[in-house]
């Protein structure tokens, strides 16, 4: 498959789900769906959403994404919140947060947030499908087979040496330390 069309086949479901996410925060407006409907979109602004922008990668495209579907086709004001995941949720009680674009398995918050305090409701899938592990390109094990087994990383540091790691390999991963 193409890169052109793996990215594709990627980026299609999310942007269909933040799209989806998108209209039901217009359904937020205050008019009822026939008023929307008869006005237009563009003439019923949304007002203010505060998006928690969590800090990886992913998230944040789904943010971007959203952010501007909301404020150039919604007319709404986006205001984007740098939040851990914990943190974000603590928003949906005091009104600071709006929208979390992702959950990851926080079935403790889950129930908090959604099922007893009801500040907050599920609006369904993003479209995204996330894994959590070590992600090696396929060419790379093809060329260097025993890249796979962590003790030979070492082994391959200069393939993923930058500028800013002195020559030593560079790990991509997770939160950064708050």
């Amino acid at each position: 498959m193409s890169r052109t069309r793996q990215l594709l086949k990627r980026t299609i479901p999310v942007l269909a789900g933040t799209v989806t996410a998108a209209l039901l925060l217009a359904g937020c407006g205050g008019a009822s769906v026939n008023q929307a409907a008869a006005a237009g979109s563009s003439e019923t602004p949304c007002g203010t959403v505060n998006v928690a922008l969590n800090a990886w990668v992913g998230y944040t495209a789904n943010a971007a994404v959203y952010s501007y579907v909301a404020q150039n086709k919604l007319g709404c004001t986006v205001v984007q919140k740098d939040l851990s995941e914990q943190i974000s949720w603590q928003g949906f009680g005091s009104g600071e947060v709006d929208v979390i674009l992702e959950n990851w398995g926080h079935a403790d918050l889950t129930k908090q947030y959604i099922t007893d305090q009801k500040v907050a409701v599920d609006a369904g899938p993003t479209g995204n499908e996330g894994h959590i592990g070590w992600y090696v390109p396929p060419w790379m094990v093809q060329k260097y087979p025993d890249i796979l087994d962590s003790k030979n990383l070492n082994k391959y540091a200069s393939l993923f040496a930058t500028s800013e790691s002195g020559g030593k390999g560079q790990v991509l991963d997770g939160d950064p330390p708050s």
